[in-house]
């Protein structure tokens, strides 16, 4: 399913035994007119190499963008810097305490991108400070090159610097029928409740058609049904983020004391 950006409707495809159900909400999303600046630090390799070109960067970056068009924020990337310590392309430990206090530019987004990050969840590509847009001098995401250099996984480690969980995590288990969605979960109601685990295959939830298949039940007994199109999912059929969602990043980057420009 496709999610028109352009749109303040948000169109949530439920996927069960093949069948799909669509549920439409329309909410006023506020428009903040704010471009946030970028500072990409690339870790280079052993032999000098970063294996990531400047070019993906900028049109994954583009690309992101389109994701925040509803919320009339936008992003560009001011400068590409090379960070010259080959023991860093691979993080484990405090690596990212030393790459984030060698190379972190005080008032930007500060993207590091690395070739290997140890201890992640299999499915991962990065990861980001969890509402990091509130501190200015110190934090960023992490993306790890290759596969996962995409306009999804920008979207997605963006979508937790402002303030987003997985739809997966949080404060308790949410019920297959929202019944507790304010206080478990993500504690975002229009993202359905979702059960996956990082430590399964998205196999045994998804299809290749991006049709959920898991038959897991909750406490009360009823079969879960998440938006797999969701960014801050895991499964690989990103769509979008919800109104709710958009109203959660609005709400952290408001309460902002400064500004990231």
């Amino acid at each position: 399913m496709k999610l028109s950006l352009a749109s303040l409707f948000f169109l949530t495809s439920l996927a069960v035994f093949g069948q799909t159900e669509l549920i439409t909400y329309q909410q006023p999303l506020p428009c903040l007119n704010q471009k946030f600046t970028i500072v990409a630090n690339v870790v280079e390799d052993i032999n000098g190499a970063w294996n990531v070109t400047e070019q993906d960067i900028q049109a994954n970056v583009a690309a992101m963008n389109a994701f925040f068009e509803p919320i009339c924020v936008s992003f560009e990337v001011c400068e590409f810097r090379a960070v010259p310590n080959y023991q860093l392309d691979t993080l484990d430990g405090d690596d990212y305490i030393q790459l984030d206090i060698e190379q972190q530019q005080a008032f930007r987004i500060n993207m590091f991108f690395v070739n290997e990050i140890a201890g992640l969840d299999q499915a991962a590509c990065g990861f980001a400070e969890l509402g990091g847009i509130g501190n200015y001098t110190s934090g960023g995401i992490v993306i790890k090159k290759g596969g996962c250099n995409t306009p999804g996984t920008f979207t997605h480690e963006m979508g937790h610097y402002f303030g987003l969980l997985h739809t997966f995590e949080g404060n308790g288990i949410e019920l297959a029928n929202g019944d507790n969605c304010d206080t478990a979960g993500d504690l975002i109601c229009d993202t359905p409740a979702d059960n996956y685990n990082p430590d399964q295959p998205t196999a045994a939830y998804v299809n290749n058609e991006c049709r959920y298949i898991n038959t897991a039940t909750d406490a009360n007994g009823e079969y879960y049904r998440p938006d797999v199109g969701n960014i801050m999912s895991y499964y690989p059929c990103s769509c979008g983020f919800t109104n709710g969602q958009y109203l959660k990043m609005a709400e952290v980057i408001r309460a902002t004391n400064g500004r990231m420009w």
